[in-house]
């Protein structure tokens, strides 16, 4: 697949901030949808959403260590090696259960790995989750794991990081887009098509335009 332009990508987990070698930052695809308004929680409790950030940073880092032994080790002696809290092991339980029951494969070398990319002559900061294959799609999937309630941000976000992988608009939008929301004891799987969600994400980069107005109120109609 034809990739987009990298920079070299030094990544400040505290910040959340992504520079190249000369030290300048760039915007993260989150802070693009931020930026636009796509994104809102101007309603929840900060220490809620301190609270689930946390929560989903220890998640990925787990799920991320359990892919790299998961064909040498047991989940058990990785709670242990780790020392992971009994109310967080569910959370990779539930994910060895997605990757074992839809037969997913991750291309180790693209798991959470921050990058600076090239899409459509501006660099952007991202960390795709996991970029593989189901066995019965056979075509490059994009899955993001989610450890809160779905938002409708995030098919524009997988939208970002697709293009962030495949430099041709056409082919990204062959990728399949999929939000993997993990609970402690169960799992659930939600695919985004809509092929709009890429041009959204381009305006959103430009700060507006059309289709990012047509997906603003696609979602005032989604909320109301």
């Amino acid at each position: 697949m034809p990739r987009p332009f990298e920079l070299p990508c030094h990544f400040d987990p505290i910040e959340h901030a992504y520079r190249d070698a000369r030290g300048r930052r760039f915007q993260s695809v989150t802070q693009i949808l931020d930026a636009a308004g796509c994104i809102d929680f101007s309603g929840v409790d900060p220490l809620v959403l301190a609270a689930a950030a946390k929560r989903g940073t220890i998640v990925h880092a787990l799920t991320a260590a359990w892919d790299r032994v998961r064909d040498r080790a047991t989940l058990l002696e990785i709670f242990k090696l780790h020392n992971v809290a009994e109310e967080h092991r569910g959370y990779v339980v539930q994910y060895e259960r997605f990757l074992v029951e839809q037969d997913f494969s991750a291309i180790a070398e693209e798991t959470e790995r921050p990058r600076l990319v090239d899409i459509h002559g501006s660099i952007v900061g991202m960390t795709p989750d996991r970029v593989g294959f189901f066995r019965r799609l056979r075509r490059i999937s994009v899955v993001d794991i989610k450890t809160g309630i779905m938002t409708l941000s995030h098919p524009l976000q997988l939208a970002g990081y697709s293009m962030g992988i495949e430099r041709v608009l056409r082919l990204a939008q062959g990728h399949d887009r999929v939000a993997l929301y993990l609970l402690p004891d169960r799992y659930r799987l939600q695919p985004f098509e809509r092929q709009n969600d890429y041009h959204a994400f381009l305006d959103a980069m430009q700060g507006g335009g059309t289709y990012l107005e047509q997906w603003k109120q696609h979602r005032i109609r989604k909320i109301a």
